[in-house]
């Protein structure tokens, strides 16, 4: 059963009992007679290749973005794909059957330039180009990324094609590399974009929890150039594993993120109105003879340059946006104080990651014992000791972490301690309206692809459970609803050392693991890839397939109900693997 706490409600993963397969003991080799038909063709342009020098100061999500990149993407026509050369050519290769046999085109649509990008940050990571990316977002509609930092609005007319560019902007950066995690079409002069970017900010970039922004864009054009106008802000220590628009109106737009920490409320404004949503006092306080100290906990992101703090004789003074301070600007204290004399500072402690707000104020009656610090009773705790002052604070936060601890799905098996669980959070108007915590992704936001349906494949044992996840019309809340099972599937994936890419067909007929040949442990790994066939029903056992690739994969790419197209390099060499008949 569901459950709320404040304004989020804490959903359950619900597994179907007729979609599993507790009776399921193998996949078995076909034949080699019963392998898909296989189409292998060579291609003129290359995708593009990043290299990060090895000074680099990278973090661990900037590498596995890069690692495992895919960049084939379906195409604006039916059984096609496209991606981004070197040289920023738009390439679309499709296939077609023409008297038995299978007739490839490779197609160059438009070009962008591609630039390279640095920038030797000043906190905990530096910043480099992404590669270039593309969504299709009609047949006729193309939104593209060089990498480094500029829009593309690529718009197919019917005899030529009409490109459009604007950069995306920060305090640090006129151009700062970002990337596409999703895109919503809403006219040709209107969409609105989900993107993701490493902080460059020297004390953004030092907070751990803020690494990077991900934000919510609409993206205007007006008269004749494009605008973004900014939406909603998320701070986040990772780029998110799944990140997506869910719509079901045009209204009824949420946005949903698979993170390992817990993301805050919208901070488009530094201001998180969940930090508070007990309503009870987050602060503590000490007094001597002379003076009275208060102590409290801010968000992280929070700056000195962000506090406006004005002492007066009988209150303090200033503007309460930040639900934190709330409790103690603008409220009379039991007695006054020597305003000239009165202090604030703004410290860390390595106990927690949230800062200390400590404010001292001279007493104007020296030798008075205040019974509170403020006119109305509050029930604030009085330290004896100064040095509770930490473990107090900690207590104090009990109430706003409580959301923040990971809690096993208990409709679900979560049988291994070193698996990596995150958080669903969905987002409306910035603030958190549904969670399900405890779950196990498999895959990720750059390998699995939106297709015809929302999905979400996660662990369930061995086993892989495919979500269908939809948007309810009542209220908004995302609905995740069962709707397959891959036995066995997350053991596989999991066994695959040298695994870069994992999809499974949005008509759950099959799925794919797709090698990348990478030198491990002293070997070098098999270029290989495996088909993995449902079962009906009740079967026990399945079919698999293997086949060797024999190049570098670099792109995977469904192109049909049973047919699936492979990017790939050898030795230089370009060319791309049509498989069909699966």
């Amino acid at each position: 059963m569901n459950k709320s706490i404040g304004d989020c409600t804490i959903l359950k993963l619900k597994k179907n009992s007729e979609l599993l397969r507790p009776k399921f003991e193998s996949y078995k080799l076909r034949s080699d007679k019963e392998i898909p038909c296989l189409y292998r063709q060579k291609i003129n342009h290359c995708p593009v290749k990043l290299s990060l020098p090895s000074h680099a100061k990278v973090g661990y999500h900037e590498w596995r973005v890069r690692l495992r990149w895919n960049h084939l993407k379906n195409g604006t026509r039916e059984c096609s794909t496209i991606f981004i050369s070197q040289d920023g050519a738009f390439v679309e290769l499709s296939w077609a059957k023409s008297e038995g046999d299978v007739v490839f085109q490779e197609r160059v649509i438009t070009n962008i330039e591609i630039p390279t990008f640095s920038y030797k940050g000043t906190g905990y990571d530096d910043i480099y180009s992404y590669f270039p990316d593309l969504k299709v977002l009609t047949e006729t509609f193309i939104l593209a990324t060089d990498g480094a930092g500029k829009l593309y609005f690529i718009k197919l007319l019917e005899n030529s094609v009409q490109t459009e560019m604007i950069a995306f902007s920060t305090d640090e950066l006129q151009s700062h590399p970002f990337i596409i995690l999703d895109a919503i079409f809403h006219s040709d002069i209107k969409i609105q974009i989900l993107i993701a970017h490493l902080n460059g900010n020297k004390e953004a970039a030092s907070l751990r929890s803020v690494r990077y922004s991900i934000k919510d864009i609409l993206c205007e054009k007006i008269e004749n150039s494009w605008t973004l106008h900014i939406l909603n802000i998320f701070f986040s220590k990772e780029i998110p594993i799944f990140a997506r628009f869910l719509q079901e109106t045009s209204t009824n737009l949420t946005i949903i993120l698979g993170v390992h920490d817990r993301i805050q409320n919208n901070f488009k404004n530094k201001k998180d109105s969940s930090y508070l949503s007990d309503n009870k006092i987050h602060y503590t306080w000490i007094q001597t003879p002379e003076e009275v100290s208060l102590f409290l906990t801010l968000s992280e992101t929070i700056t000195k340059q962000d506090i406006f703090i004005n002492f007066f004789d009988n209150q303090l003074q200033g503007p309460s946006k930040y639900e934190e301070l709330k409790y103690i600007l603008n409220h009379k204290f039991y007695d006054t104080i020597l305003p000239l004399e009165s202090t604030w500072n703004l410290s860390q402690t390595p106990f927690f990651s949230e800062k200390i707000l400590e404010i001292t104020m001279k007493k104007t009656i020296v030798g008075l014992k205040w019974l509170r610090v403020f006119e109305k009773e509050d029930n604030a705790l009085e330290l004896e000791n100064l040095s509770d002052r930490i473990n107090v604070l900690k207590d104090l936060l009990k109430p706003k972490l409580i959301m923040s601890k990971i809690e096993s799905n208990d409709e679900y098996d979560l049988d291994n301690e070193d698996i990596e669980i995150y958080f669903l959070q969905q987002f409306k108007e910035g603030l958190c309206i549904a969670e399900v915590s405890g779950v196990n992704v498999v895959g990720n936001q750059f390998v699995n692809q939106k297709n015809k349906a929302l999905t979400l494949p996660v662990r369930s044992n061995v086993d892989t459970l495919i979500y269908d996840i939809r948007s309810s019309h009542v209220n908004s809340l995302m609905d995740l609803t069962h709707s397959a099972t891959f036995p066995a599937l997350s053991y596989i994936s999991s066994s695959k050392i040298s695994k870069k890419y994992l999809e499974y067909s949005y008509t759950n007929k099959f799925a794919i693991i797709v090698e990348s040949g990478a030198y491990r442990k002293g070997l070098y790994s098999s270029q290989n890839i495996y088909l993995y066939w449902n079962v009906d029903n009740n079967q026990v056992i399945s079919q698999q397939s293997v086949v060797k690739l024999g190049m570098e994969a670099l792109g995977l790419c469904q192109v049909g109900d049973h047919e699936v197209m492979i990017l790939g390099e050898n030795e230089g060499n370009l060319a791309v693997l049509l498989m069909t008949n699966i």
